[in-house]
């Protein structure tokens, strides 16, 4: 687990919901003992964040991102105060696209990670190859 002063953990742990799991400050503000497991680390009966998550709500307790939603995004500016770019919802989501490809085949996308992509052999438009998810390439 990563060791964090305080301030810097809620900063990053908010990051990581944003990023990861594409929570707005929303979602953030509404994470209480009715909403999160402490013991499964699920989330609106959906979302299951990882160990590294989970472990950092059960040392911190599950009131250490107690913040209405707009206080959320100044937990974001100290790590705009270091990146000399202010980080927002939309540069998030925005970075984390460019981490993913789109398959062209299913539409769904992927974590930029050469285990899950292969190149299909196609001869539409004599584009010769394409990179498809390794689903879609075994049924290709």
């Amino acid at each position: 687990m990563i060791n964090l002063d305080s301030e810097w953990l809620k900063t990053y742990v908010v990051f990581r919901l944003m990023f990861n799991y594409g929570l707005n400050k929303f979602d953030i503000e509404k994470i209480n003992s009715k909403t999160y497991d402490l013991e499964t680390g699920i989330y609106k009966k959906t979302i299951h964040f990882d160990s590294e998550l989970v472990s950092i709500f059960k040392k911190e307790g599950i009131n250490f991102l107690a913040y209405d939603k707009d206080t959320i995004y100044l937990k974001l500016d100290l790590a705009s105060d270091y990146l000399g770019k202010k980080i927002t919802q939309e540069v998030i989501r925005e970075t984390k696209k460019r981490f993913q490809l789109l398959c062209p085949y299913c539409g769904e996308y992927f974590n930029n990670d050469t285990q899950i992509f292969g190149i299909a052999k196609i001869d539409i438009l004599n584009l010769n190859g394409i990179v498809v998810c390794k689903n879609c390439l075994d049924k290709i």
